[in-house]
C-alpha cells in the first residue's frame, strides 16, 4: 500500500527535487558502467 503514497509524493514534488532525480540516475548508471569496466579489466589482466 506504499506505492500510491510514493506516487502522490512524486507528483507533488518540486522541480528542484525532479532535477535531483534526473541528475542522480545518470550518476548511478555511470557508477555501474565504471564497475563493469573495472571488473572487465581485472579479468582481462588475470587471463592475460
Amino acid at each position: 500500500m506504499s506505492w500510491p503514497k510514493k506516487k502522490s509524493a512524486q507528483s507533488s514534488s518540486t522541480p528542484e527535487e525532479q532535477q535531483k532525480k534526473d541528475l542522480s540516475t545518470p550518476a548511478i548508471v555511470a557508477i555501474m558502467l565504471a564497475a563493469v569496466v573495472v571488473i572487465g579489466v581485472g579479468l582481462w589482466l588475470m587471463v592475460g
